[in-house]
């Protein structure tokens, strides 16, 4: 007996016993789709935030930094509050204080810096119009109020750039949720090796892994809370992320639109 009719046979009784089931399984691509959809519109119009970050990565030399983070148009302002759980000698404060001084007083290095965020942020929205179309979707169940979708490659899909060569390398779970049709959390795994120009301009090697969640903040809107990031290889796609990178964020606050950078700078001040 082939599937086809097994299917025919036991898809009335699935049907009855699961509704539930067989519905999400026929929508979980739609609801990807829509879900991308809007997560590509808020990056169109993204809020301003400031948030204190615990973060352990190459960037901090494996120390556990602990940053005010206020986020503007032009950019980023870190200031760092402690290493390690031991706060700032008083030197290494005035450190911090002149540095974010110079960047005030200078612009166009603020914004120079900035470059590989705003270009990261470009490469996002780029990848987030071929997810539907990069993955195979199945629908899991529901955890923590999120729809649960396992991900994987789709064979039928041809990536055009290097970005979506390492997308499509990707495998694991989303969580949505609904109605607000929003990402709850990712977590993925390189499923295989990819190579840039033969490897010698850049390699990811298989079984690194991707994990970020968000929360649904009081004045309704979606933000990162956890990331954690742990690649092999030669890195040359991601610029302002580390290759291993474990950062959680707290105390996120909502800022009004313009703020000026000297504004963001004082908000920085815990």
């Amino acid at each position: 007996m082939t599937f086809e009719p097994l299917r025919t046979m036991f898809f009335p009784l699935l049907l009855l016993l699961f509704p539930g089931f067989v519905r999400a399984q026929d929508n979980v691509t739609t609801l990807v789709e829509k879900t991308f959809q809007n997560e590509a519109a808020y990056r169109r119009a993204p809020s301003h935030v400031a948030f204190l970050s615990r973060e352990r990565s190459t960037r901090t030399g494996e120390h556990v930094w602990l940053e005010k983070v206020v986020e503007i148009e032009d950019g980023i302002i870190r200031r760092l509050i402690s290493e390690d759980g031991e706060p700032l000698s008083s030197a290494r404060a005035a450190t911090e204080d002149q540095r974010i001084a110079n960047l005030v007083a200078h612009p166009e290095e603020f914004r120079r810096l900035n470059q590989a965020k705003h270009s990261d942020e470009r490469m996002a929205s780029d990848l987030m119009k071929v997810i539907p179309q990069a993955f195979q979707f199945t629908y899991e169940g529901h955890s923590g109020g999120c729809t649960k979708i396992h991900f994987a490659p789709n064979p039928r899909f041809s990536p055009l750039t290097y970005p979506q060569r390492v997308l499509h390398a990707m495998e694991g779970t989303i969580e949505i949720r609904e109605p607000d049709d929003r990402v709850c959390s990712v977590e993925a795994r390189i499923s295989h090796p990819v190579t840039i120009g033969f490897g010698l301009l850049g390699r990811i090697d298989e079984n690194g892994t991707l994990h970020f969640s968000r929360v649904h903040t009081s004045w309704g809107v979606w933000k990162t809370s956890n990331i954690g990031l742990h690649l092999n290889g030669k890195i040359l796609l991601i610029k302002s992320l580390a290759k291993d990178q474990d950062e959680s964020r707290s105390e996120i606050t909502d800022l009004p639109p313009h703020l000026g950078l000297a504004q963001a700078a004082a908000l920085s001040r815990r």
